[in-house]
């Protein structure tokens, strides 16, 4: 673990490698692993050992096993979603109000937008904690600490190794406290709301704000960009 009181430092180079590990398995990712395995180990994130050893994992499996599981857990795993904001809002208006917040956010602090992603994704959060001048990082993270904690138990619950992504994640913040808890289970108990009322302009081809690489930030850890 980092301790109790990580510093800034210590809390981005972790949310790097979580913001790796948690995008979509391609062969870019794949190829970077060893150098990401060895990062995680280097800078000693929480849990860098389980880390360490699921990158191991991963680099024993064969692409295609990878992508089907990413999408069996994380595309169609209704409380497993990283779009954070869909798990309180599902896709009511209310939702493209708070994603348009959150781009402005982003904004704000010099992230411009690109193509291909919503900005509640969190391995994005992750990346944009990692880069924006503290405490911008670890107070948007905190805003959205019901959802990445639901995701957590989820995860732990059905047995994925890709739990220990979550607590990387939840050990670089404060303190669980109860009403987070509380939220984490009104949220597993009631599920998103299902109104539908579209989120232009917030659609599927709307785009990101960090780009698509997942080693904008972790190249900062590996030593230079991946291909």
């Amino acid at each position: 673990m980092i301790g109790r009181k990580p510093n800034h430092e210590a809390r981005a180079d972790a949310w790097r490698i979580a913001s790796a590990l948690l995008r979509y398995p391609d062969q870019p990712l794949v190829a970077a692993l060893p150098a990401i395995r060895e990062a995680a180990l280097a800078a000693k994130v929480p849990h860098a050992t389980e880390v360490a050893g699921l990158i191991e994992t991963w680099l024993s499996r064969e692409l295609i096993d990878l992508e089907t599981e990413y999408v069996e857990i994380f595309d169609l795993g209704r409380s497993t979603s990283l779009y954070l904001t869909w798990h309180q809002y599902g896709d009511r208006r209310q939702r493209g109000l708070v994603l348009s917040k959150l781009k402005r956010e982003y904004m704000t602090h010099g992230m411009n937008p690109v193509e291909n992603e919503l900005p509640d994704w969190l391995p994005l959060m992750l990346e944009f904690a990692a880069t924006a001048p503290e405490p911008a990082g670890v107070e948007l993270l905190e805003k959205w600490r019901a959802p990445i904690e639901m995701i957590r138990k989820v995860l732990h619950e059905q047995n994925r190794p890709q739990a220990v992504l979550l607590d990387l994640v939840s050990d670089t913040l404060p303190k669980l406290g109860t009403g987070v808890r509380e939220t984490v289970e009104r949220l597993l108990a009631e599920g998103p709301p299902e109104e539908e009322v579209g989120l232009e302009p917030f659609g599927p081809d709307s785009g990101s704000l960090l780009g698509d690489s997942p080693f904008t930030e972790v190249s900062a850890l590996t030593g230079g960009p991946h291909e």
